[in-house]
């Protein structure tokens, strides 16, 4: 089987082996051109340009239509049945596309693939660093393009593809990189395999702080595209300038300062810097007179000093503002000079600050007033006036006033610009605020403004006892912690009458307190808050003496207080200029300056007279009316005998006590009727509540209907009389009243039982019925007082007997 196989195999290789063998001895014989078209690159990006040709068999003349993606892009002749034409590749996004040859007029049609890829231009091949560079391209996927420089991991930018493939023109700025030949590479959505690439070279340059100077000037010279990690050295027309030592970064930037000579003449000079490879940049550098001013803008009455380089050498200087001459200078051997200029009263502006040499070579500078405000003084109480001046501010302007954003006043400038205002203070806590000027076309200025505590009292002098109100501001604001105002009188503390006091939102309180006790003086009133926040006023405390009452009689006893004196010292009381016996016998004032005493009236004519107290330094004194009383002393009321009672003899009478401080006597009178006409009793001039009748004397006893009156009135010392008060008593045998009413009913009583016996009887013996039989026992007594024997005597035919 296995040789069968290999049988099988053998004979067909003999054969293709004999065909081979015979085709090869044939003679040769010449042959037709392939049919089809090339490119001269089946690869590219829009805009390139390729070189397409091609060859028909059975077409010799005519016309090849090319199309390009369908899109016609050409028509070629057609020779000896070959044509060759150039085309550009047309905007297309990157990717595989058809180019179409077909000959006009016949159906031959011939095709081959071209790949569109990316590519990327760059407006400038060389740059220096901070330079703008606009990148194109086109070939690209739509969408999100990222441009990276230098293979860095993070994108220089993202840039956009459009629906075409072209690259939108973007700019960037040359960021910082030493010389060297440097990479833009972009990629689109197809990832970093299709990148495509671009090179730009940077190169170095320098660029200068001041572009004009003057002699001594300091400037800045920062270069760029210099050798990484190189030393510099700076030349100002080939001639070295001091400056530190300076080295290039990594990115080959360096930063340095140099001072240009102070004898440098005026013109035009060439700052070069080279790194120590070779590298150079140049910049140039104009030298001129200069000016130069300590600060560009400020207030009216500003200091501000002006340095002039490169003028004419031992010249003298006028120095303008705003045309006027306002200072004057020298310049040196080499054209420098300083001066110091004070700001004139002008409005708000920019103004032109000028300085001429005598040759006429000039400089300028602008200088900018704006507006500023002064207080006066800058820490002030509440209420308190405080003067605000402004310079600086637009010409005849309203100029509005504010404290914490609060109108306060208005003002009006002008025409350089300056207003003047008194303010009061307004109600604000301790601590810092601002006070704010703005003017109608809205130039403003503020300063710093401190409100401090005040108290005040309404009264500076005053008399121990007196109430004083205590007004309290700028103290602390009150707040939910509540800020609790203390206070003292010297070093004791003092306590108001309204209790703990706490300040408002504003810091303010109001309160009162009563003068204490204390000796006679000035007295310092301190309240102090619990930040800390302290203030104090002063009060004069006046000797000063009051007595019980303002007015009195002879003989009444007047008490004297006094306070406000020395402490620890006697008193001497005197009344009408008289030194008074007192009680206690010798009047010393406490250690507070306090005393009380008493004297008594003296008998002396009614009128008004001085009451004096004095410890021999400080004294009081007091008014004093002394007069007669013709006020009635309180009516008394009686006690016994009242309400027509009956009373024993002799007759006691009593009755409640008046009062008056001149004494009281009472009066007391009895009578037979109520108008007392007849007087059965007169006694005047009694001390005591109480009269007994002498006991020979003896009233007619009396009843209830016709009593007796009595009254009593009391007199004072002086005379003037209560009114009466009037009472009614009786007196009889000395049978009781109630004796008699007692005995009127018993009689009464027993004459009803004996009228009701002999009703009774005489209805007995009126009786006549002769059926009853009353037994009659012999043993009983038969006297007529028996009344069944009488009654049987006169009716002997009576049966009284009740059996049947």
């Amino acid at each position: 089987m296995i040789k069968k196989a290999k049988l099988v195999f053998k004979i067909p290789l003999i054969i293709l082996l004999a065909v081979s063998l015979f085709l090869s001895a044939l003679p040769v014989s010449p042959v037709s051109a392939a049919t089809g078209i090339t490119l001269s690159t089946y690869t590219g990006s829009p805009g390139n340009t390729v070189t397409i040709s091609g060859t028909f068999d059975t077409v010799t003349s005519g016309a090849a239509i090319i199309t390009f993606n369908d899109i016609y892009i050409g028509l070629a002749p057609i020779s000896s049945g070959s044509f060759t034409s150039n085309f550009q590749v047309p905007v297309l996004p990157r990717g595989k596309y058809k180019v179409n040859v077909s000959v006009e007029g016949s159906s031959v049609s011939l095709s081959e693939e071209f790949t569109i890829k990316p590519s990327i231009s760059i407006s400038k091949s060389t740059v220096t660093v901070g330079e703008q560079i606009a990148i194109s391209g086109s070939g690209f996927s739509t969408g999100n393009i990222s441009i990276y420089m230098d293979n860095a991991a993070t994108p220089l930018m993202i840039a956009n593809a459009d629906d075409t493939g072209i690259l939108n023109t973007v700019i960037f700025t040359v960021p910082a990189a030493n010389k060297a030949t440097h990479i833009l590479k972009a990629i689109d959505i197809t990832g970093a395999t299709g990148a495509v690439y671009t090179t730009f070279n940077i190169i170095p340059s320098i660029a200068l702080s001041e572009e004009t100077g003057g002699a001594g000037a300091q400037i800045t010279i920062t270069g760029y595209g210099f050798a990484s990690s190189s030393m510099i050295t700076i030349t100002l027309n080939s001639t070295a300038l001091p400056t530190a030592s300076i080295v290039t970064d990594i990115n080959g930037t360096f930063i340095a300062t140099a001072t240009l000579p102070v004898s440098i003449a005026k013109g035009n000079y060439t700052i070069m810097a080279a790194d120590s490879t070779g590298n150079t940049a140049t910049g140039n550098l104009v030298i001129r007179q200069t000016l130069s001013i300590s600060k560009e803008s400020g207030f009216v009455n500003d200091t501000i000093t002006i340095n002039g380089t490169s003028f004419d050498a031992n010249k003298s200087i006028s120095i303008l503002f705003n045309n006027t001459v306002l200072a004057s200078a020298q310049t040196d051997a080499y054209g420098a000079f300083s001066a110091v200029l004070t700001i004139p009263l002008v409005a708000q502006g920019e103004y032109v600050i000028k300085a001429i040499d005598a040759n006429g070579n000039e400089a300028i500078e602008h200088f900018s007033v704006v507006p500023s405000i002064l207080i006066n003084p800058v820490i002030e109480k509440v209420d308190n006036k405080i003067t605000i001046n402004g310079s600086g501010f637009f010409s005849t302007s309203n100029v509005a006033i504010y404290f914490n954003n609060v109108n306060i006043g208005n003002a009006r400038t002008n025409s350089l610009g300056t207003f003047s205002i008194d303010v009061l203070v307004p109600y604000s806590p301790s601590g810092e605020h601002q006070i704010k000027a703005i003017d109608e076309h809205d130039n403003q200025s503020s300063a710093n403004f401190t409100t401090i505590p005040g108290i005040s009292l309404d009264y500076d002098t005053g008399f121990v006892g007196d109430a004083i109100i205590i007004s309290g501001t700028g103290f602390a604001a009150g707040s939910s912690v509540s800020n609790m105002v203390t206070f003292t009188i010297g070093t004791v503390p003092l306590v108001m009458n309204e209790g703990n006091i706490f300040t408002d939102i504003n810091g303010s309180f109001t309160a009162s307190f009563n003068i204490p006790e204390t000796i006679k003086g000035i007295h310092v009133i301190t309240a102090i808050d619990a930040f800390g926040n302290t203030d104090n006023s002063a009060i004069t405390v006046e000797s000063s003496i009051s007595s019980n009452t303002s007015t009195g009689i002879a003989g009444e006893e007047i008490q004297i207080s006094g306070s406000g004196f020395a402490p620890n010292k006697k008193i001497d009381i005197k009344y009408n200029n008289t030194i008074m016996n007192t009680s206690p016998g010798t009047v010393t004032t406490s250690i507070n300056g306090s005393f009380i005493a008493s004297f008594v009236l003296p008998n002396i004519t009614a009128g008004t007279y001085v009451i004096l107290a004095s410890d021999g330094i400080n004294s009081g004194a007091v008014n004093f009316t002394q007069i007669y009383e013709s006020v009635p002393p309180p009516a008394v009321s009686l006690i016994s005998p009242i309400d027509k009672t009956k009373t024993s003899q002799p007759v006691i009478f009593n009755w409640n006590p008046s009062s008056d401080p001149s004494g009281i006597f009472y009066q007391i009178q009895v009578g037979t009727d109520a108008a007392f006409s007849t007087l059965l009793l007169d006694v005047a001039d009694l001390t005591a509540t109480t009269y007994t009748m002498n006991a020979e004397y003896r009233f007619d006893s009396v009843n209830v209907k016709n009593p007796y009156y009595w009254r009593v009135k009391a007199i004072d010392g002086v005379g003037n009389e209560s009114t009466w008060v009037t009472d009614t008593f009786i007196v009889g045998s000395g049978w009781p009243d109630w004796l008699t009413y007692a005995l009127i009913g018993i009689g009464g009583f027993i004459i009803l039982i004996l009228s009701g016996f002999w009703i009774g009887r005489r209805m007995a013996m009126k009786h006549s019925d002769s059926s009853y039989n009353y037994n009659m026992d012999a043993s009983e007594d038969t006297d007529d007082t028996d009344i069944e024997y009488r009654y049987r005597k006169q009716y002997p035919n009576i049966n009284l007997d009740h059996n049947p």
